[in-house]
């Protein structure tokens, strides 16, 4: 989907009907595409900030809350912000509501509180992919201490909480992994699940990492972390070992790993089209001990 697309005087109901078109090709919303393409290209606007959260409205559906988090300084972008208005070739696309800087703070809530992302280990650890914004920033992100510091972050966290009751969470997320061992994330997971109990969420677990491979992890997963989403991602098709750090490049469609399936322990796995920097995002969910066999999204 990505063409070049002149920021200047181009017309903006054109580039909207060319947006629609391809959502109509590809059988998916025109919301979905129009957010990709801001995920895609990013935004141009008076910040400068190399990545931002930014909570917004689309026009075409003003009663859905979203949040992006996009780099707000690319001047090539299509998509123009001034003020609260968020505009495509001069049409007003959204109305943006709250801008955040992307930092890695312990933990913040999206969709009305119903989810979570807990970021337990520190970002200034990853050594980055070769586009990423993440590399650019200053870090101050202290990595926490395991057990005492997950309760420290939930009892935090459920003072923040719009109605101060973690118990709605659906999903709790772990972003800023930067896991580079298999042995750490699977630590990680089997503490963040008795953690939660203690305070009260029995919310999805979600997990983005590619460094989950072997059937011994997945088993314990599914034992003692489920119900779980494992997101994979394909960052880059053709110089993935050029721009991706070495855990990210070697994962590839060829590796697999396969568990029986039962009906009363379903597992998914989901491909879901979202293109950022050429993302192609699949899911896996466990909700039971046992997992259908799944590829990599790489």
């Amino acid at each position: 989907m990505r063409r070049p697309i002149s920021p200047d005087g181009a017309v903006g109901t054109g580039r909207l009907h060319d947006l629609e078109q391809t959502a109509l090709r590809h059988k998916v919303p025109v919301e979905d595409v129009l957010l990709i393409a801001v995920n895609l290209y990013g935004i141009t606007s008076a910040q400068d900030r190399h990545r931002a959260r930014v909570n917004l409205r689309l026009v075409r559906r003003p009663d859905v809350a979203w949040q992006i988090i996009v780099p707000l300084n690319q001047p090539a972008s299509p998509f123009r912000l001034r003020g609260d208005e968020l505009s495509l070739n001069g049409e007003v696309v959204a109305h943006v509501e709250r801008i955040d800087a992307d930092e890695a703070v312990g933990g913040y809530f999206r969709n009305e509180g119903r989810a979570a992302t807990l970021n337990p280990n520190a970002r200034s650890r990853c050594v980055g992919c070769g586009w990423c914004p993440n590399t650019l920033e200053a870090a101050a992100d202290p990595r926490m201490q395991e057990d005492q510091g997950l309760d420290a972050l939930l009892r935090a966290l459920g003072e923040q909480h719009p109605r101060r009751n973690l118990a709605e969470l659906e999903e709790v997320t772990v972003s800023t992994g930067c896991f580079e061992r298999e042995g750490a994330a699977v630590a990680h997971l089997t503490a963040l699940r008795p953690a939660l109990q203690r305070a009260g969420v029995t919310a999805r677990i979600g997990f983005l990492t590619s460094v989950l491979r072997t059937d011994e992890a997945f088993e314990t997963i599914a034992s003692q972390v489920s119900p779980f989403v494992l997101r994979l991602t394909t960052e880059h098709f053709t110089r993935r070992i050029a721009l991706m750090k070495a855990t990210k490049a070697d994962l590839g469609p060829e590796q697999r790993s396969t568990y029986p399936a039962t009906p009363s322990s379903p597992a998914r796995a989901i491909p879901r089209p979202m293109p950022a920097h050429g993302r192609l995002v699949t899911d896996l969910r466990l909700s039971g001990r046992s997992v259908r066999s799944v590829r990599s999204g790489g």
